[in-house]
């Protein structure tokens, strides 16, 4: 997707509202609506509310609506995969207003679904504008904002896991590819400040990245440049749990866990995410101690079975000697 496509701004609802066609439906979530809502200057004829990502109800959620000429995304990851679902099942046109910036979604063209408890990709949306509004996304709850690091911070460990399955003979890599990538981080280290304080600046930083980043990721051919271990831990807590997690803050929990495990500068994950000041911490996700060892113990398992891509957790053995140093050394309590 060209950075042509997302669009930034203090009056993105209201040009929003005029590009719409004259019947439309809108993807939205009660919060995020009420007040994106009074601005747009136009009533959907259809609202879908986002409840579950299950794909049952995703896909009667979908079958239920009127026909309409577009859908309209307002909120956040799990709004945006809906209404590129929609998009995808219809084939009609899709304009996205992520209300935060916490999650690459509303830039993605894959659809992300839950089946049987996993994440699934299905299908692919491009939409016809990413419209940014900054007071709106500025208006969100700070930790869902801050979060948003956690889908380029992936790229530390994800990088790591890349070279390690390269080396060993099991994939392709590509050199200039992650250098791209990598390039991304220091880029973020220089507006901790404004990631902090979720200024304009660091709101169009955060959706820039999502956007290259995607570049990157769709002219590759898959998510080997940002996905790898961190990601696969965040994947397994939720089966584990069953909770639901701030994407960004379980994945910057993820990179440091694994991080430590690859002996990938973990200070400097733990430096960085607390200047952030993204939650991660167990006790700040509501996650017992039983709930982290189980996910470390069965993370092999976890992704042998997934047939996830070849990282550090297929060549390390994660024992209970190392979740207990992990949790001594590691500031995760």
């Amino acid at each position: 997707m060209s950075l042509k496509n997302v669009r930034y701004g203090n009056t993105m609802v209201e040009e929003v509202g005029s590009m719409l066609p004259k019947s439309f439906a809108v993807v939205t979530m009660p919060d995020p609506w009420t007040v994106v809502s009074p601005r747009l200057g136009r009533d959907p004829d259809h609202l879908i509310e986002v409840r579950s990502m299950d794909e049952e109800v995703v896909a009667e959620a979908e079958h239920s609506a009127p026909v309409v000429e577009a859908v309209l995304g307002v909120g956040g990851g799990a709004v945006m995969d809906m209404a590129k679902y929609v998009s995808w099942k219809r084939n009609i046109p899709l304009y996205q207003l992520p209300t935060i910036a916490s999650v690459d979604a509303a830039v993605t063209t894959s659809i992300a679904v839950r089946l049987e408890g996993k994440v699934r990709y299905i299908g692919e949306a491009i939409p016809e504008v990413v419209a940014v509004d900054f007071p709106v996304v500025r208006g969100a709850p700070i930790r869902l904002n801050r979060a948003g690091v956690g889908d380029i911070l992936s790229i530390h460990t994800a990088l790591w896991d890349w070279k390690l399955s390269a080396d060993l003979g099991k994939e392709l890599y590509s050199e200039d590819a992650a250098k791209i990538v990598a390039e991304m981080l220091p880029r973020m280290e220089h507006h901790i400040t404004d990631l902090r304080d979720v200024t304009d600046e660091g709101v169009r930083l955060l959706f820039d990245l999502y956007n290259e980043e995607t570049d990157v990721l769709e002219n590759w051919g898959n998510s080997r440049p940002e996905e790898g271990s961190e990601h696969f831990f965040a994947y397994n807590m939720e089966f584990i749990t069953g909770q639901e997690f701030v994407h960004g803050e379980l994945v910057c929990l993820g990179v440091y866990v694994l991080s430590y495990i690859q002996g990938n500068k973990p200070d400097w994950v733990h430096n960085f995410i607390n200047s952030v000041d993204v939650r991660y911490r167990l006790s700040e996700l509501s996650i017992t101690e039983e709930a982290f060892r189980e996910t470390l113990l069965t993370l092999r398992d976890y992704v042998e079975k997934e047939e996830l891509f070849y990282t550090v957790i297929n060549e390390v053995t994660i024992d209970e000697e190392l979740v207990d140093n992990i949790l001594a050394t590691l500031e995760i309590a």
